[in-house]
């Protein structure tokens, strides 16, 4: 009897130690954004550096349209996390694209090193 106990014992701490490790990997925090940030494409892998020296992230990356049109004045920002809390943000005004694409190039200083950003475009122009 004893040994039922225990087993069912180890059955309950294993269980609630995966539901609380499901529960802690699951709650992946995605921010809102314009209804505008879907008309580009983001899976080009950025470019990104940390100098911790001088607390400052460098960030380069190509993005395209999805449509493969061209845009102008798109107003762009680049929110910084580390877990679910904001860093800081970048904003940039692209005047227009070419071919459906521009280049995003920075340097920002932050606190430390973020672990996520997101997109968020704010406004643009289809040319």
């Amino acid at each position: 009897m004893d040994k039922k106990i225990t087993i069912v014992m180890i059955a309950i701490i294993v269980a609630v130690v995966a539901i609380g490790a499901f529960l802690a990997l699951s709650n992946t925090f995605i921010p809102e954004s314009s209804e505008y940030t879907d008309l580009f494409d983001y899976s080009i892998e950025p470019t990104t550096s940390w100098n911790a020296d001088k607390n400052e992230y460098s960030f380069s990356q190509s993005i395209k349209s999805v449509n493969g049109k061209d845009y102008k004045n798109i107003e762009i920002k680049v929110n910084f996390y580390k877990g679910n809390d904001l860093l800081d943000s970048y904003g940039s005004k692209i005047d227009s694209t070419k071919d459906g694409k521009f280049e995003l190039k920075f340097t920002k200083e932050l606190s430390e090193e973020p672990d996520a950003f997101y997109y968020d475009v704010v406004s643009v122009t289809e040319v």
